[in-house]
């Protein structure tokens, strides 16, 4: 049976006001343009009809809702973690990707179309948004034919942190509990790590070692 050993490295919430700095618009393009062909999701050479709504829960699970030109719905979670490889090798992103039922997909882009997951602003353009040094963060995505954008929201369901009452705050807080309602990621994200191999993986601030 294999053992697991959970490392986890202490987190410290730190407010803007003492050190912390949002990360820019172009890092968080970077890291999911680069993430989008790894993880291997939807890349159509030419967005004509399409649509493509991504959710990244930091760095470890990514929703994708997409709409085709000839209106098909095509739902998928994929959770990942980086594998560290010894002896001066490249680490390697393991993952595993799970289809989404049609009328889920279905579900959750009416209810993200509702909240105007299209233009809800980044998170950098609110007065009085508080960004911290660790904790949760989300990155939305969208690609339409006219929408091609990326935008970043640091713990936006902290009720210490943030604005409950901020409409912007409201409108992404009701995007996620709609992914909850809808399925439980922290729960396959668990069954996920618990079908690890051997190994060191990290995600996030976490290392998790399987013996």
């Amino acid at each position: 049976m294999k053992n697991k050993i959970l490392h986890i490295v202490p987190l410290f919430l730190l407010p803007i006001w003492i050190n912390a700095q949002p990360t820019t618009i172009s890092q968080n393009e970077n890291f999911a343009y680069a993430m989008k062909d790894i993880l291997e999701l939807y890349s159509p050479q030419e967005f004509k009809n399409e649509k493509v709504y991504r959710i990244w829960f930091d760095d470890f699970q990514v929703i994708e809702l997409v709409t085709t030109e000839n209106s098909l719905v095509n739902g998928t979670l994929v959770n990942y973690v980086t594998k560290v490889v010894r002896n001066g090798k490249k680490n390697k992103i393991i993952s595993q990707k799970l289809k989404i039922p049609e009328n889920t997909t279905k579900s959750l882009f009416e209810k993200f179309k509702n909240q105007n997951i299209e233009t809800l602003p980044d998170s950098r353009d609110i007065d009085g948004y508080v960004f911290g040094c660790d904790g949760n963060s989300v990155t939305f995505e969208i690609k339409t034919t006219n929408v091609n954008r990326t935008y970043f929201y640091w713990e936006p369901e902290n009720n210490n942190y943030q604005d409950s009452t901020n409409i912007n705050i409201i409108a992404v807080r009701q995007i996620l509990n709609a992914v909850n309602g809808e399925m439980n990621c922290s729960r396959l994200f668990r069954n996920f790590t618990a079908s690890l191999g051997v190994g060191e993986y990290h995600y996030g601030m976490i290392i998790l070692k399987v013996k």
